[in-house]
Formats: structure tokens, C-alpha cells, sequence
């Protein structure tokens, strides 16, 4: 019997011993754990500013490639070229290709998988009560707890969490609207699939690889969980405008490509149905209705998230913003209504993207005494109305522009709107045109067309027959509307460029070139020799007559 208990207590001291044993073996794996996630969360930061450079080019050559998919995709199917692809049709299917699948491999596993790690087995929770940080919960002797990952945007570690969150979502979306715009509309085409997937060399079955990674439902969870997140930090942004200015340029940055992002306004609805069924009738049905029309809505949202997103990358300001006010001056009071202004920004990406040197047209209204000289004055308020009902325009009044130094009629991102020279002159090169035959009776029709363009929409699509929305140099082809302007085609629309209104300057056409700048410099002298040579791109020839603005 004493043999028994001793044998029992023995047992039972052994067990406890082997029970503690595991919870201490427990406790410090836990620990292992906990430190190898704390040590992972701070090279997060500290690879931050690499990555972001990294992400940048990255993005920069995602869109720029999605436009083209889309472009080539289109013009196959306008020409009905479907049917068959010529060597240059073949040679660029494969270099596209292959500069996706190098571009895709950086923001999957360099961005996207990368800052994923940061929220596994962590949840995530955005508030101002608590400090931002990394805090375990155990629930029983450090088994079973939770990490937390608390996130507040007024200390200096959530703003940081905020911006790693951010790029990393913003890589991911990327991703998943790349495949929705510019891969399914090539996989639902089995000539076109059968041509990317199988007779291709270095990417066999690429497209195969691309949408498996899109079904994936981990990856449509995680992402859907930093979609929610981000969604408590742009309604705390847009409730608290003043507080949300201590988030960086980079934050608004990842804004701009978050909220322009396809997939992040659609995938709180799609359901798991959908994504498990997505090659089925129904949800290609709603992916072709809402993404594949390829008409001008889907072209003009693809090339609206790429201008808006090239657009606010500038390496530096404008040789002509910080001229002398007093030749700012000058340059006002030699301007006359209707001029035609070009402008060349060469710091700004977008301007990478337009061909020929000139990448910007705007218009030129004149002073409250001019526009009553032509008559036009006490027509405004009428244009206003106008616009503000038929446009939704929301500016102050024209008039009201006018006198107060904004006199710059120019189609941006956001819209047409009236800008001041102050504005305009954010730039390195600037030519005004003029004709100087122009009759009063005309110019008035003129100015009052281009007063029409205000408060319309910026026309992504670069399309002269579309009237409800304008690209820049459309201005000018709208304005003057009886002059006969060239044009290009291209992705089966008419386009004008800055450099075809450029053309009708010369020497042989309607306008001249009347005042000429160059690197921040003005030419005095030769101003049509050397516009001409500025069209063409020979500026070694312009340096001999550069002036020093002083």
C-alpha cells in the first residue's frame, strides 16, 4: 500500500514536472516567436524608403503596361485582327510578356507578399486610444493568446504603420486590377490565351499562373482585411482634415492609387461564390458589363488611375515659377485673348508619356477691359450659368476669376478650369501663339467656345469626337473650330496632341509663335527658327539665342 501512494506521488510529480517543461518549452518558443515578429515588424521600416523607390518604378512600368495591354487588345479586336497576328503583332506579345512577368515578380514578392507578412496572426485594430505597437494577449500560460497590432495615426509608430500598410495594399490592388483589366480580356480569348500561353517560350502558362493567384482565397482574405483597415483610416482622414496633414506626401500618394483602384471598390462584393466560380456566365457577365466595354469608359478609367498617379511624381519645380514678378509682368501684359500656350514640363513623369516636345495647351482669356472690347464681358455670367447646370461646374464665377488674376483657361486631371499665370508658369519651356489675322467677331466666338469647356471633364480617352469630356490640346481644336487641325489615330480614336496644335505655327500655317522660352530662358530673337527647332527636338541649335530672364 506504501509502495502504491509512493509510486502515485512519484507519478504525479513526474507528470507536473513534464507539464512544466512543456509550458516553459511553450513559453519560450512562444517568446522565439514573438521576438522573430517584433525583429520582422522593425525591417519593415528600416526597408521602407528602398521599397518605396522600388515600388515606384515598379508602378510606373505596371500602369504604363496596362495601357498597352488594353490599347493592343483593342485595336485587335476594332480591326477584327483577332483571327490572326502579324510578326509585329507576335514581337510585341512577347516582349509585353515578358516585362509583365519581371514587373509582376517584384510587386507580388518584393511588395505585396512581402508587407503581408506584417499582418499574419495579427489583428489589426486603428484607433487614437491606445499607442501604436505590437502587444501579446495570452489567454493560458502564453498558449493560445493573440498578437494585436494597435495602430494610431497621431504617434509617430502608426504613421509608420499606416505607410508600410498602404504601400503594400497598393502593390496588391495593383495586382488584382492588372488581372481584371489587362489579363482576363486575354484569357476569355482562347486565340489570343493560346498565343500568351503556350507559344511562349520563357512564360509558358503565364496567364494559368496569374489567375490561380487571383482565385486564391488567403490572398483575397488578407487583402480584404487591409482594404478594411484602410477604410477606418481614410474616414478618420477625411473627419479630421487638419490632424490627417501630419500624414506625409507618401500617404497621399498610396490615397490616389488606393481609391482609383478598381478592385478596392468592388471587393467587399464580391462574394466567395463569385470569386470560386469567377469563369463561369454570370461573373463574367458582370466583369464584362462593369470592365470590358471597350469603348471609352474602360480606356478613359485605365488611363485616368495612369495620369492621375504619373501626375504626382516631380522631381523639381519649373525653371519659370520663380521668374522676377516684374517680367512675369511683362509676359501678362503682352498677351492677348486667344493666344494658344504650350508649355513643356520635363521634371513631371506624364510628360515622359506625350509625344513630340510640347506636353501641355492652354488658352489665353485676356483682362476685364479686353474681353469687354470683344463684347464678351457681360456674356460671362450667362456662361457661367451655364456651365454650373449643364456641367455641374462649382468655381467661383468667371467674372469674378478674371479680376482676380486667373485668365488661364487649360484642361488638367481634375477638369477644365480658369488658372492664373502664376500657376501656369510651374514650367521650363513656354510658346505663345497667335494669329494675327483673326477678325474680332471671330475671336469672340472663340473665346466664348473655350469659356464652354469650363467645368467639364478631363478626357482620359484622348478622343476629339467625345464633347462631354477634353484633353488639353482638344482646346484649342474646339475652340477654334474652323480651322483645320491635325490629328493622329491611334487605339481606334482621333487624337490630337500638343505638338500637332504646335504645327499649325510653323511658318506656314495660321499662327506664329509670338513669345518663346526655353530651359528658363526667353528667346529673344529668331523665335520662329527656333520654334521649329524645339518641334523637331534640335536644341542644340536654340542655345545660341538663350537669354537669362534677370
Amino acid at each position: 500500500m506504501i509502495n502504491g501512494q509512493l509510486f502515485s506521488t512519484q507519478f504525479k510529480q513526474r507528470l507536473m514536472l513534464v507539464i512544466c517543461c512543456i509550458l516553459l518549452s511553450a513559453c519560450s518558443g512562444h517568446q522565439i516567436r514573438q521576438d522573430k515578429l517584433l525583429k520582422a515588424h522593425q525591417t519593415f521600416y528600416d526597408d521602407y524608403e528602398p521599397n518605396l523607390q522600388k515600388f515606384n518604378r515598379e508602378i510606373n512600368q505596371s500602369l504604363t503596361l496596362r495601357k498597352r495591354s488594353v490599347s493592343f487588345y483593342t485595336q485587335e479586336m476594332l480591326e477584327s485582327k483577332a483571327q490572326y497576328f502579324d510578326a509585329k503583332d507576335i514581337a510585341q506579345i512577347q516582349s509585353t510578356v515578358s516585362e509583365y512577368k519581371r514587373n509582376r515578380d517584384v510587386l507580388l514578392n518584393d511588395i505585396a507578399f512581402r508587407y503581408r507578412k506584417l499582418i499574419e496572426d495579427v489583428e489589426l485594430r486603428f484607433g487614437l486610444t491606445e499607442p501604436s505597437g505590437l502587444v501579446n494577449y495570452p489567454s493560458f500560460f502564453a498558449i493560445g493568446g493573440k498578437n494585436i497590432l494597435h495602430v494610431n495615426p497621431m504617434d509617430k509608430k502608426g504613421r509608420q504603420y499606416i505607410n508600410v500598410f498602404k504601400l503594400g495594399l497598393a502593390a496588391t490592388l495593383t495586382l488584382y486590377d492588372n488581372f481584371i483589366i489587362a489579363i482576363m480580356p486575354y484569357q476569355e480569348n482562347g486565340h489570343f490565351r493560346r498565343k500568351i500561353n503556350y507559344d511562349n517560350i520563357d512564360n509558358q502558362k503565364i496567364i494559368e499562373d496569374i489567375s490561380g493567384n487571383f482565385r486564391r482565397l488567403d490572398n483575397y482574405k488578407d487583402t480584404l482585411r487591409v482594404v478594411e483597415f484602410n477604410d477606418n483610416v481614410r474616414k478618420w482622414e477625411k473627419q479630421n482634415i487638419t490632424h490627417a496633414m501630419i500624414l506625409d506626401k507618401d500617404n497621399d500618394y498610396f490615397n490616389v492609387l488606393i481609391d482609383g483602384s478598381y478592385t478596392n471598390k468592388r471587393i467587399k462584393d464580391i462574394s466567395l461564390l463569385d470569386r470560386l466560380a469567377f469563369r463561369t456566365v454570370r461573373f463574367r457577365r458582370i466583369l464584362r458589363d462593369t470592365m470590358f466595354d471597350f469603348g471609352n469608359e474602360s480606356m478613359n478609367f485605365v488611363s485616368k488611375i495612369f495620369g492621375n498617379s504619373m501626375g504626382l511624381i516631380s522631381s523639381r519645380e519649373g525653371y519659370l515659377k520663380n521668374i522676377p514678378r516684374s517680367h512675369k509682368d511683362k509676359i501678362e501684359s503682352e498677351l492677348m485673348p486667344g493666344d494658344i500656350l504650350l508649355e513643356k514640363t520635363p521634371f513631371r513623369l506624364t510628360d515622359r508619356f506625350i509625344p513630340g516636345h510640347w506636353g501641355h495647351v492652354a488658352i489665353w482669356t485676356g483682362s476685364e477691359k479686353q474681353l469687354k472690347e470683344l463684347g464678351i464681358w457681360n456674356e460671362l455670367p450667362a456662361l457661367y450659368k451655364k456651365a454650373q447646370t449643364r456641367l455641374g461646374y462649382q468655381g467661383p464665377s468667371f467674372q469674378q476669376q478674371i479680376r482676380s488674376g486667373h485668365k488661364i483657361i487649360e484642361a488638367l486631371r481634375p477638369g477644365v478650369q480658369i488658372n492664373s499665370l502664376e500657376h501656369f508658369l510651374d514650367i521650363d519651356d513656354m510658346a505663345v501663339l497667335r494669329d494675327k489675322k483673326v477678325k474680332q467677331a471671330a475671336m469672340k466666338r472663340y473665346l466664348t467656345r473655350a469659356f464652354e469647356q469650363v467645368g467639364k471633364e478631363y478626357d482620359f480617352n484622348f478622343d476629339v469626337e467625345t464633347d462631354k469630356k477634353i484633353v488639353c490640346s482638344e482646346l484649342a481644336f474646339v475652340a477654334y473650330d474652323d480651322y483645320q487641325w491635325p490629328v493622329a489615330k491611334t487605339a481606334g480614336r482621333y487624337t490630337i496632341s500638343p505638338d500637332h496644335v504646335g504645327e499649325k505655327a510653323n511658318g506656314e500655317g495660321p499662327f506664329e509663335p509670338v513669345m518663346l522660352y526655353h530651359d528658363g530662358k526667353i528667346i529673344e530673337s529668331n523665335i520662329q527658327i527656333n520654334f521649329n527647332h524645339l518641334m523637331k527636338a534640335e536644341y542644340q541649335q536654340v542655345s545660341a539665342d538663350l537669354v537669362p530672364i534677370l
